[in-house]
């Protein structure tokens, strides 16, 4: 057995030993102090108590958008590959008109929330803010990739 050899054998045994114990234990241990950490900061007052009900609500949002995102587009997958051409081929034509008029029924939408309360138009606001920054930032990288 020559160094390359026993290089590569201890190599993927650390490997091993790293994906079938330490990871585990670390991540298990990882999760119990962020347990801990959530769980007294919700008990006690102060502004910690605040800012995890603030990540709290910002994170059920990010993963509920990935997860509609998810479902979405498989949805969208399956249905393109079960319908025909002809009406494929309208579908995409109300998706570019639907992409013209969106800003037009966004922003009467914002004009009605705005009169109700200036609170959830900057909700929603900062939200789409948010995804367009995404969505500039993914176009992008397409294009220089």
């Amino acid at each position: 057995m020559n160094r390359r050899e026993f290089f590569i054998k201890v190599w993927n045994t650390l490997i091993s030993i790293w994906k079938k114990w330490i990871r585990p234990i670390l991540l298990i241990g990882i999760i119990f102090l962020c347990v801990k950490l959530i769980f007294k900061a919700i008990v006690e007052n102060g502004s910690e108590r605040v800012v995890v009900i603030v990540a709290f609500v910002i994170g059920l949002v990010i993963l509920t958008a990935h997860l509609m995102k998810i479902l979405f587009n498989s949805f969208t997958k399956k249905l393109n590959s079960i319908l025909p051409e002809s009406i494929k081929f309208w579908l995409r034509i109300l998706s570019k008109i639907l992409n013209y008029i969106s800003p037009v029924i966004f922003g009467i939408i914002i004009y009605h929330f705005w009169n109700e309360n200036s609170i959830k138009t900057v909700i929603i606001l900062s939200l789409l803010l948010v995804y367009k920054i995404g969505e500039i930032i993914k176009e992008e990288k397409l294009a220089t990739t």
